[in-house]
């Protein structure tokens, strides 16, 4: 039967370890609880953005804007290390020996089980760094809460659950042992914890080798928050110092920098209180003019009502006027507090504050720890007042009184003496529950505030640095764009431009085309015409002076005609090259010598070079004459032409056997002498060689560099 009931009470035990795991898997933790937790947070919180920057850049504001307004119902985050207090400090591992190393850190409740709401680990500051983050905050632990046990009393019809210390079992809240927690920065962490009862609350910290090779770990504070019966979270367990002890297995001692019992003394460096959001009404804040009596100190009467226990008594400081960057503005150097059930006083408990703008923490708060007395007035002694400008100032955010995280003194009466009159109607701002235009949080909501607000912060400095560049991308893509968009607009101009010229092009060579066509077509078939009949009239008349005539007019028909296809080629040509010219001038000559034996020879190795269009036109006037004298003076009857290539120049000769003449004897006409003018301007050299009755050689001679340039004188020659 023993036997049976031992083994009863061993699955009891387990279905309700099981039932306290379920429980505490139902609340989801501020913090993770454990890796894979936190990976699947990570997971969930990706945001899916567009490659397209404009609409990336407004899911990313969109984003921002709602992580603002989460983040301003939020604690405010102002942290300020604690220079002369920094927190709890671990002895230091040999790393030699930091395998198997670890260390531990109890909470247990002395007299009682506990009903916890959460746990809350404040990290440690280095005040030389205050912007590198926490210092040595662990980076692995193990976090398990030891629970009340229950078994099952009676039969399974008419029984039910009852504690059972016997039972008592460890439960895990917390398991960061196997990877290295996130860092938290300037931030508190937070682990929702089982709703049952807990007698002891165990952290290990395996003291892992950092830079300094040895193994330690370091906390600014320990949160150990009670659940109320109405399942709201309550005040900070460890002020409860004559039930709650604090263990841990060594530490770095010293004072006044490192300390064990900085883990539970209320000091941390996160800074005021307060919420996000800002009220109207200012703090309390008295200036002393010179008419103004001063007395050694201002008294205030607090009367809360009905007479009750008080934990303790915080002191607010005053925000400092006109945004002046001074911390303690008008708080007081000595304060005494007494408490009374009595409005006389008759029976009191006093304390005295000797140097409290030390103990304050450099704009932090000063808690004066009652233990629980009862009482229902409360008269507060200040003295040793600030001063400001060489007179007295006395400036207050608030006067909280609480016991177990509840705000006794709200709107309670209060009066107060030694204070200039006119400052009377800002009393009640002493109990209003706001300091610096801001509501004052209690310590668990501040806490769990500020962890919930790190994940904001941190995603908010990671979508304001992607906004950062998206909106630089953004930039420098519409930059690129207008480079773009402008050089298409310029590359569409000058196509449209270049386009219309070749249009235009197009219809004027048309236009040319056939002016020519038609030059040719009609005025060249009317000299031909006029050419035969010339010819034929002078075949068919008897005086001579008329065959003359008849044979000039026959001549300048041909050389009309020959003309006018040298200017029908020459508009029909895009180049003119000097193997053309040499086929053009032939033609002409076998068009006007018509009537003379004319042998042509043309060299095979005449360049493909293109000639300037002035040379061509001095080469075809300087022919043309040279033409028309062997046909129309020379009576030649037979005539040698040809053109040659020799050492880098041409060579054109037109050899004639006709009645000649003497070069150097004056003559009335231009011919002989606008010859000479053109191959001087070409830059050749011209040989004139003939006799009376001995015919004519005329021999031009001109470098083929000449004939692919302009010639160095202005044209000035007879057309």
């Amino acid at each position: 039967m023993k036997r049976f009931w031992h083994v009863e009470r061993i699955w009891i035990a387990l279905v309700a370890a099981m039932v306290s795991f379920a429980v505490a898997g139902e609340q989801e933790s501020v913090d993770a609880r454990n890796p894979e937790e936190w990976r699947a947070r990570r997971d969930a919180e990706k945001l899916n953005l567009s490659r397209w920057p404009h609409k990336r850049i407004l899911q990313l504001a969109a984003e921002r804007e709602r992580l603002l307004q989460q983040i301003a119902v939020l604690p405010k985050h102002d942290p300020q290390p604690l220079p002369d207090r920094l927190g709890y400090h671990s002895a230091f591992g040999d790393s030699s020996s930091l395998s198997n190393a670890h260390h531990e850190l109890e909470v247990e409740w002395k007299t009682f089980y506990a009903k916890l709401y959460s746990i809350a680990l404040a990290p440690a500051f280095n005040s030389k760094n205050p912007g590198g983050g926490p210092y040595a905050f662990p980076k692995r632990f193990e976090i398990e809460a030891k629970v009340l046990g229950r078994r099952w009393k009676g039969d399974k019809e008419t029984g039910h659950w009852v504690d059972d210390p016997l039972l008592d079992e460890w439960v895990e809240i917390a398991n960061w042992l196997d990877e290295d927690f996130p860092d938290p920065g300037p931030y508190p962490v937070f682990f929702d914890v089982t709703e049952r009862r807990v007698k002891q609350v165990r952290m290990t910290v395996p003291l892992l080798e950092r830079e300094s090779g040895a193994g330690y770990y370091a906390l600014g504070e320990i949160y150990v928050f009670r659940r109320l019966e109405n399942g709201e979270m309550g005040d900070n367990m460890t002020f409860w110092w004559d039930v709650v002890d604090i263990r841990v297995s060594d530490s770095f001692s010293v004072y006044p920098l490192w300390d064990k019992t900085y883990l539970y003394d209320g000091a941390v460096g996160f800074g005021l209180p307060l919420s996000g959001q800002t009220d109207v009404e200012e703090d309390f804040m008295v200036t002393f003019e010179d008419h103004d009596p001063v007395s050694e100190q201002v008294e205030f009467l607090m009367d809360l009502g009905v007479t009750q226990k008080i934990g303790r008594i915080e002191f607010w400081p005053a925000e400092a006027p006109g945004q002046m960057a001074v911390s303690m503005f008008g708080f007081p150097g000595e304060i005494t507090v007494e408490l009374s059930p009595d409005p006389d006083f008759s029976t009191s408990r006093i304390i005295e504050v000797k140097d409290a703008g030390e103990q304050l923490f450099h704009d932090n708060l000063l808690t004066v720890i009652c233990k629980g007395y009862e009482g229902r007035y409360i008269r507060i002694s200040l003295r040793n007042l600030s001063e400001f400008k060489g007179r007295p100032i006395l400036g207050l955010g608030e006067i909280s009184v609480a016991e177990l995280g509840k705000i006794l003194s709200m709107g309670s009466k209060v009066t107060a003496r030694g204070i200039p009159e006119r400052y009377l109607p800002q009393l009640p701002r002493l109990v209003d529950g706001c300091s610096r235009r801001c509501r004052i949080l209690p310590e668990g909501e501040w806490i769990r505030g500020l962890a919930l607000r790190r994940p904001l912060d941190q995603r908010l400095t990671v979508v304001e640095q992607k906004l950062t560049v998206a909106k630089e991308s953004w930039r420098t893509l519409q930059f690129r764009l207008s480079i773009a968009g402008l050089v298409v607009l310029v590359l569409s101009l000058l196509g449209g431009w270049g386009f219309l010229r070749m249009q235009r092009q197009q219809i004027l060579k048309r236009l040319k085309l056939r002016i020519t066509q038609d030059l040719h077509d009609e005025v060249g078939s009317n000299l031909g015409s006029i050419s035969l009949m010339a010819d034929q009239l002078r075949s068919s008349v008897v005086e001579e002076d008329l065959k003359e005539d008849m044979f000039d007019l026959s001549l300048l028909a041909r050389e009309a005609c020959a003309s006018l296809r040298e200017v029908v080629w020459v508009v029909d040509q895009n180049r003119i090259s000097l193997p053309e010219l040499i086929r053009k001038m032939v033609e002409r000559a076998e068009r006007v010598m018509s009537g003379i034996r004319l042998s042509i020879d043309v060299s095979q190795e005449c360049p493909d070079v293109e000639v300037s269009l002035v040379y061509k036109r001095h080469l075809q006037m300087f022919f043309k004459e040279a033409v028309h004298n062997c046909v129309r003076h020379a009576e030649a009857t037979q005539a040698w032409l040809s053109f040659f290539i020799e050492q880098g120049q041409l060579l054109i000769v037109l050899v004639d056997n006709g009645r000649g003449f003497d070069p150097n004897a004056a003559t009335g006409g231009w011919g002989v002498k606008n010859m000479r003018k053109r191959a001087e301007e070409m830059g050749g050299i011209l040989h004139i060689q003939s006799a009376p009755g001995k015919g004519t050689e005329i021999r031009l001679s001109i470098p083929f560099s000449k004939l692919v340039g302009e010639p160095s004188k202005a044209y000035s020659t007879s057309n």
